[in-house]
């Protein structure tokens, strides 16, 4: 702590506020540089990704592999595990991606265990893109979970979620995600 000396005249209270003024600055400024940057970037398929989880990270990627949706078309789907906290899923499509809409998450939290009564979901930008952000409580686990949905390309979706009540590790994630395609992807 920074001793500032005591004023007993009255023309030292300009000078004392010039002191209390750069005491503040330089404690604010240490507080400010005192957040580090611990960026994680990795890539997955033809895609380079980064997050940024404010401590570092562990990924674990899986071994795409391709499904086929009812309409015959097949999309390459890549899952991405951050510190057992955060999961992201890349979903790349041949003819280009389907409707991506604020019912596709609420379907995912149901999925998942998520009472349809505590749903809530919010449009909200994401790597500079329009998606959505979803949370629901789980009753038979006790905690809530988190999804988001936003397009990377025409060609491609990112889901992002959590298993447990991790809100500040997706929150994060949303604030920091940029998925950048390297080339288009080949079937």
């Amino acid at each position: 702590m920074v001793a500032v000396p005591e004023v007993k005249r009255t023309g030292d209270i300009s000078m004392n506020r010039f002191c209390l003024a750069l005491v503040s600055l330089i404690l604010v400024s240490s507080l400010a540089s005192a957040k580090t940057c611990n960026e994680t970037i990795f890539e997955v398929g033809p895609y380079k990704c980064s997050i940024d989880l404010g401590r570092p990270c562990e990924v674990k990627i899986n071994e795409p592999y391709y499904y086929p949706e009812l309409d015959g078309e097949n999309s390459s789907i890549y899952d991405i595990y951050c510190d057992d906290t955060i999961f992201l899923q890349i979903q790349s499509y041949k003819e280009g991606v389907h409707t991506l809409n604020p019912r596709m998450a609420k379907i995912t939290l149901i999925e998942n265990g998520a009472d349809t009564d505590t749903i809530t979901i919010d449009e909200r930008e994401i790597d500079g893109k329009k998606g959505y952000a979803a949370s629901g409580y789980v009753p038979k686990d006790g905690f809530n979970i988190y999804r988001a949905a936003y397009p990377i390309s025409t060609k491609s979706i990112c889901w992002i979620g959590t298993w447990k009540n991790n809100r500040d590790d997706f929150l994060a994630v949303l604030e920091s995600i940029h998925i950048k395609p390297l080339k288009e992807h080949e079937f």
